[in-house]
């Protein structure tokens, strides 16, 4: 998944050399996605605004919020790779004009019409299918439809469609993990009746052994401040103990890896019930404060889980 057709791709070297020009130098920059993909995140996170709004997913967002999209992404796909200003169009990519065209919808792209015969960097990003993709296309005379809104805007054929050369398809968007769990659970973790650290608590609670990011712990809080609450202290790394619940952070990423979990990055927490087990058990398990410890199996029972050390040993 997320790997273009190379068969079609030499064949567009051949017949668009500019094109095959700026799809070498985008991914000479990113040439697994990660870049692209997280820029997405964050912008998609920029417009939610969660920790001003409490909003996490796409549906909240306001008409004219989601029309402001397409230039968030081509303002923050600049900034991360330094394209230069086109003359006429978004980018200048190896002295190659581009335009830098988003839609949420795949295919959904609105070309203008002074980007007509010019490249068009084509982005398509889901965050209910947590999957995005990102591709080149000429958009030629052929390649666009016939009708056009009121704006001269034009969408791509059928044959447009047929000749993106994909960067990266269906790749896997960074997950927003609201969207991971039930409905009940993110209006139970999103009370606005209870504190941002009880909120925040809940978070950790309820999405165990998932990717938490900084956005999502900013939503549930709700609070500028809102990385307090998930340390030592006062925060949920403390309060959580109790239940068995650690928070693992990108610092513990080999106490992750040990225990078989999602291995956080920067930004990124995962929260995991422990339980000690003896030294000739068979499951996965690390030594903390001089004991074994485990993921915890459903229905074992909870114990005070020992402190995580700032770094992984």
């Amino acid at each position: 998944m997320g790997l273009p057709n190379h068969s079609r791709r030499r064949k567009v070297a051949s017949s668009d050399p500019q094109l095959e020009t700026v799809r070498r130098a985008i991914l000479e920059l990113d040439p697994n996605g990660i870049r692209i993909g997280q820029v997405l995140r964050d912008t998609i996170d920029q417009l939610l605004d969660g920790v001003h709004t409490g909003r996490y997913k796409w549906d909240q967002l306001f008409k004219t919020e989601k029309t402001h999209a397409g230039t968030l992404v081509e303002i923050n796909l600049q900034r991360e790779f330094k394209f230069k200003d086109g003359a006429l169009l978004d980018y200048s990519i190896k002295d190659i004009e581009a335009d830098c065209k988003f839609s949420q919808s795949l295919y959904g792209w609105m070309i203008p019409p002074e980007a007509e015969d010019h490249l068009c960097l084509a982005v398509w990003a889901s965050d209910e299918k947590s999957m995005w993709s990102a591709g080149l296309v000429r958009a030629s005379k052929q390649h666009l439809s016939s009708g056009e809104n009121r704006d001269r805007k034009r969408t791509l054929s059928q044959t447009g469609r047929g000749a993106i050369t994909w960067l990266f398809e269906n790749h896997p968007l960074p997950p927003n993990v609201f969207l991971r769990l039930a409905p009940e659970k993110v209006d139970h973790i999103l009370d606005t009746t209870k504190s941002g650290q009880e909120r925040v608590n809940r978070l950790f609670m309820q999405a165990r052994e998932l990717i938490i990011s900084r956005a999502a712990v900013a939503t549930a809080a709700q609070q500028d401040d809102f990385m307090k609450r998930v340390r030592e202290n006062g925060g949920a790394r403390e309060k959580l103990r109790r239940f068995g619940v650690v928070i693992l952070g990108h610092e513990h990423r080999e106490l992750a890896r040990a225990l078989k979990l999602a291995v956080p990055e920067k930004g990124e927490f995962v929260s995991v019930q422990l339980v000690r087990v003896p030294a000739e058990s068979s499951r996965p398990a690390v030594i903390i404060e001089e004991e074994r410890w485990a993921v915890a199996l459903p229905g074992e029972p909870m114990m005070t889980a020992p402190k995580l050390p700032r770094a992984a040993p």
